[in-house]
């Protein structure tokens, strides 16, 4: 498994188990043979080391990612380094639940 750099450089890794790469941005969330989910640059580097159960595909500066044992509907939302980011409480107050990447 390995990705094409920008300069043409083929970089790959034993541990990348799967990449996700149809329609999304940078990072790429990426899953690991030993069944962590981070996310790599465009020089294949880890932007968010492999520490969750899931990270759904980046399509702007944030996505959704799962921790090891949350439950399937206690998701967090990350940023491109993998840091939590607070959902506004007002967006929540009128939210029941989460549709994909909308909100």
């Amino acid at each position: 498994m390995g990705i094409l750099t920008a300069s043409g450089k083929i970089v790959t890794n034993a541990d990348w188990e799967s990449i996700s790469s149809y329609d999304v941005s940078l990072p790429l969330p990426v899953r690991t043979r030993d069944r962590k989910t981070g996310a790599i640059d465009a020089e294949g580097n880890w932007a968010i080391p492999p520490r969750y159960t899931e990270i759904r595909p980046f399509r702007g500066a944030y996505s959704w990612a799962s921790l090891p044992g949350s439950g399937r509907r206690e998701i967090v939302l990350i940023d491109a380094r993998g840091k939590p980011v607070a959902v506004p409480a007002e967006v929540l107050e009128d939210t029941r639940e989460f549709d994909g990447e909308l909100i």
